[in-house]
């Protein structure tokens, strides 16, 4: 038939809240996206050690 397919990305990533049945706004995706790149996170380590970290508070 000579037809092609594609798939077309969305325009940004959006995660679904099924407890509010509405879709993260965009600053939260931010945080994420930033998080999953290593960006601003102020704590990197263990689990322990976040514990030991966070009782030194």
């Amino acid at each position: 038939m000579g037809w092609t397919a594609t798939r077309q990305k969305t325009a940004k990533p959006r995660l679904y809240d099924p407890e509010t049945g509405d879709y993260l706004n965009d600053k939260t995706m931010k945080v994420i996206e930033d998080a999953r790149q290593g960006k601003g996170i102020a704590f990197q380590g263990t689990v322990d050690e976040f514990k030991e970290w966070a009782n030194a508070l």
